[in-house]
């Protein structure tokens, strides 16, 4: 089988290109395989990431404004778009925010807004997603850091400084310590997939839109069945399913005319 049929099904989910997959080729004749995140701490990260920023709906052609995946050996790196508002709506919903509001009896994770525990480190061409003490790690790449450092510095009024602190809160370690039951094998699995589905998204624009059975033009749909297949078997081919919200036309026009 030709090398480049072997890195398609990859290239296809995490939209790297079939040069820089070669060299992971190993001569077995199988296709290259996307890596399950090295640990549970990993994959808890790139889960909770996911969570928080599909949230964002269709600002972008490319989903979640991801252009390209790169799975490595210690981290998950994402290329993202360049743009103030996609940039600008990573930081809005991954920033770690704490409530001053208290209640004895209340769920600590009801006071955390963001990721928990996350902080984030200039790095070239992009930064790093981590938190303090913990070797996972995602790297967002495509943009400036001081682009990144801009639009996180105009929330701190709001939010705090938690995203440049370097160590923990009381809250935020309490409620990344609360029983979790959340999928994460599952959300982790799809995100270095996300792209599945857009090549045949392309076919279906350059093809031109369908008329409906109402006469009106409908607009192509992406494939999204690797994606559904990634989320519904999870972690061991155990059943996960997860449900994402997907914002409307006019949340969309309305985030744009608030650009960061």
């Amino acid at each position: 089988m030709a090398a480049v049929q072997l890195t398609a099904d990859r290239r296809q989910s995490t939209g790297e290109g079939h040069q820089a997959l070669v060299p992971l080729l190993t001569g077995s004749g199988e296709g290259l395989s996307i890596p399950a995140a090295r640990d549970a701490e990993q994959a808890r990260l790139e889960a909770e990431v996911l969570r928080r920023v599909c949230s964002m709906g269709g600002l972008s052609r490319h989903p979640l404004g991801i252009v390209r995946v790169r799975p490595q050996e210690d981290a998950l790196s994402l290329q993202l778009v360049d743009e103030p508002v996609i940039i600008g709506h990573w930081v809005e919903f991954l920033y770690p925010r704490v409530s001053d509001v208290k209640d004895a009896g209340e769920d600590p994770r009801d006071r955390v807004g963001g990721v928990p525990g996350l902080r984030s480190a200039r790095m070239p061409g992009g930064v790093r997603l981590y938190r303090p003490g913990l070797g996972a790690a995602v790297l967002l790449r495509g943009f400036s850091p001081g682009r990144w450092e801009r639009i996180a510095a105009k929330r701190e009024g709001a939010y705090g400084s938690l995203l440049r602190r370097p160590g923990w809160t009381p809250v935020e370690k309490a409620a990344y310590d609360a029983p979790a039951t959340e999928p994460f094998g599952a959300l982790s699995a799809l995100l270095p997939r996300i792209r599945a589905g857009q090549q045949h998204r392309r076919l279906d624009q350059r093809q031109g839109p369908a008329a409906g059975d109402d006469g009106r033009t409908a607009l192509p749909r992406p494939h999204l069945a690797p994606v559904t297949e990634a989320l519904r078997t999870g972690v061991g081919g155990h059943r996960q399913d997860v449900h994402l919200p997907v914002r409307s036309p006019l949340h969309r026009d309305r985030m744009h005319r608030q650009l960061p």
